[in-house]
C-alpha cells in the first residue's frame, strides 16, 4: 500500500484485478480446475473485501462497472448459464460487504446524491477550472508536472485550493 498516494488510489488498483480473478475462475470452471476456480474465487473476495475497506467510492464504482463488463461478456461467450453464477456471485459479495459493513453503506449511500456531496463537488469544479487551461496552452500543453503552476490563474473559485493534478486523466491528459 505504501507505493500509493492514498488508499482511494490503492482500492482503484484493486478495482482492476476483479475482472481478472472473475474471468479466471470461469476459465477454470469451465475446464474443471476446481481448485484453480476455487483460488481465483478466493482472490476476488480478497479483492472485494480490500475495496469495501478502503471506502473509496470511485473504486466501488469501477468495480461495479469491471464486473458488469466481465459477466456480460461471459454471457455473450458462453451463454447465461456461467453469466448468471458470476452475477449471482458478485451481487451477493457486493451485498453482504455493504451489509457487513456499516462505514461502507454509509459511503457508498453518499453516491445516491452526489450533488450534495463535497467531494464531488470539489472535483467538478477543479475538472471545469482545468478544461479552461487548455483552449490557452492547446498546441504546447503547459508541461509535465506544471499544472499545479498553471491552475491557480484559471481557477474559478477560492475554495479550489492548490491543485498538483487534475485528478481525472482525461482532463490531466488535455
Amino acid at each position: 500500500i505504501g507505493c500509493f498516494l492514498n488508499r482511494n488510489h490503492f482500492a482503484g488498483f484493486l478495482a482492476l484485478f476483479c475482472p481478472a480473478a472473475v474471468a479466471l475462475s470461469a476459465a477454470a470452471i469451465l475446464q474443471r480446475r476446481w481448485w484453480a476456480a476455487t483460488t481465483a474465487l478466493l482472490l476476488f473476495l480478497t479483492l472485494s473485501i480490500g475495496i469495501a475497506l478502503s471506502l473509496s467510492r470511485g473504486a466501488f464504482i469501477a468495480y461495479a462497472a469491471g464486473i458488469g463488463l466481465t459477466v456480460w461478456g461471459l454471457f455473450r461467450r458462453y451463454g447465461g448459464r456461467y453469466a448468471v453464477w458470476w452475477l449471482a456471485i458478485a451481487v451477493a459479495t457486493v451485498l453482504a460487504l455493504l451489509c457487513a459493513l456499516p462505514a461502507t453503506r454509509a459511503r457508498m449511500a453518499t453516491l445516491l446524491d452526489p450533488d450534495r456531496n463535497p467531494s464531488v463537488q470539489s472535483r467538478t469544479t477543479e475538472w471545469r477550472d482545468s478544461l479552461r487551461i487548455w483552449p490557452a496552452h492547446a498546441w504546447s500543453g503547459v508541461g509535465a508536472n506544471a499544472l499545479r503552476m498553471v491552475y491557480p490563474r484559471y481557477r474559478t473559485e477560492p475554495g479550489s485550493g492548490f491543485l498538483t493534478h487534475a485528478e481525472n486523466n482525461y482532463v490531466q491528459l488535455l
